[in-house]
């Protein structure tokens, strides 16, 4: 399934905070919807190998692919996410002009009591780098959805952007 990268944007855009920052220019005409099953059972696994490999090519140390309390890199681990993502779009439509359903999306994890709320396993208060895919629903709809890519398949949660900015999440910029 496939949409078009600007109904993409503007529900992420409905969504997101009155000031927030967007991408401008789309990556291709449309994007490729994720099918949720396909992403936690089949690519997540491969993440898993991907962020193992990555943390035994640097000899065991604590990686940029594994988050850290005392120096959060939720925006490193996510660039490299992404770029996978985008890789495994372009390998399944190979010439066809489809890019990732995918965003990079600052957000802020205060809830509306400024104490923190959790976003898949992520705990506020305070800002966090994270992803919003386009999920298949069903044959026909989507909706937008954050995933983790700190999180293991065995840890795997993902959260509506509707049930998230319920919980007061703010989304303050989104791009690929």
């Amino acid at each position: 399934m496939k949409i078009p990268f600007t109904e993409f944007q503007a529900t992420v855009g409905k969504l997101a905070a009155p000031d927030s920052g967007k991408q401008v220019m789309p990556t291709a005409p449309h994007v490729h919807v994720f099918d949720m099953n396909w992403l936690r059972d089949e690519f997540w696994p491969v993440w898993d190998e991907i962020r193992h490999a990555y943390k035994y090519a640097q000899g065991n140390q604590k990686s940029v692919l594994e988050n850290s309390v005392k120096r959060g890199n939720c925006d490193e681990i996510t660039k490299r996410f992404v770029s996978y993502l985008i890789e495994s779009v372009r390998e399944l439509y190979d010439q066809e002009d489809v890019g990732t359903g995918a965003f990079e999306t600052s957000v802020e994890l205060f809830g509306p009591d400024f104490t923190g709320v959790t976003l898949n396993k992520v705990s506020g208060p305070g800002g966090h780098r994270t992803v919003i895919v386009a999920g298949k629903i069903s044959e026909t709809a989507w909706q937008p959805i954050f995933v983790e890519p700190q999180l293991t398949y065995s840890q795997y949660e993902e959260t509506t952007v509707c049930d998230a900015i319920d919980r007061g999440i703010v989304i303050r910029d989104y791009f690929v």
